[in-house]
């Protein structure tokens, strides 16, 4: 299991650097700055990026839209894994992609890699899980849940049935929920995520 979190690890953070390149206040392309309207300045022309959804992507932004207006929430579905292993003090590592509607209709891809491994941080027991997640969140739009926030995790389970849940707070707060196939024991741990948003295109 730690081993496919390592595997995964890669992609992740790429997705997360093009994510992070591609929100209003992220970085712009060859070591431009996007001005905070999705403008980049510097080395790059003014230009407006955003995902473009799939047929499948569309059918999930109108059902999470519909959940996020019967909720009043900003929602989230995708996955995740995680991995952490202490006494005390340890390290932990976090990895997640979700497609995030708001009540108003915005969509987005939220990517997020998060641990507590430089330095150590609070981390009790040892394991690993990876599997779906669903999340809940008060931001107003997906790109209120950019930057960088404080995490909060506990997780247990073994096999089939495993769990975790999160709590991570910084502009906006955010509660994750994932299920799927664990191993080691159980845990708690605090740490630090970073996280980048991509706007859908129409969302």
């Amino acid at each position: 299991m730690i081993a496919g979190v390592g595997e995964g690890l890669g992609f992740f953070t790429n997705q997360m650097v093009a994510s992070l390149s591609q929100h209003p206040n992220g970085p712009g392309p060859s070591g431009s700055w996007n001005n905070g309207n999705g403008v980049a300045t510097a080395a790059a022309p003014a230009t407006g990026r955003c995902a473009r959804p799939s047929f499948s992507d569309s059918v999930a932004v109108h059902l999470l839209g519909w959940v996020a207006s019967w909720t009043g929430r900003t929602v989230g579905f995708g996955g995740g894994a995680s991995a952490g292993i202490g006494a005390g003090v340890g390290a932990t590592i976090s990895i997640s992609r979700q497609l995030v509607v708001s009540p108003s209709g915005s969509a987005a891809w939220v990517t997020t890699l998060g641990g507590n491994a430089f330095p150590l941080g609070f981390t009790m027991g040892f394991g690993a899980i990876g599997g779906i997640q669903i999340s809940g969140s008060n931001a107003a739009n997906p790109e209120q849940l950019a930057g960088v926030s404080g995490d909060v995790s506990l997780a247990g389970g073994v096999g089939d049935g495993a769990a975790s849940f999160d709590y991570s707070a910084g502009t906006a707060s955010q509660v994750t929920l994932t299920g799927g196939v664990g191993g080691g024991a159980y845990g708690a741990a605090g740490g630090v995520s970073l996280t980048g948003v991509t706007p859908i295109c129409g969302g």
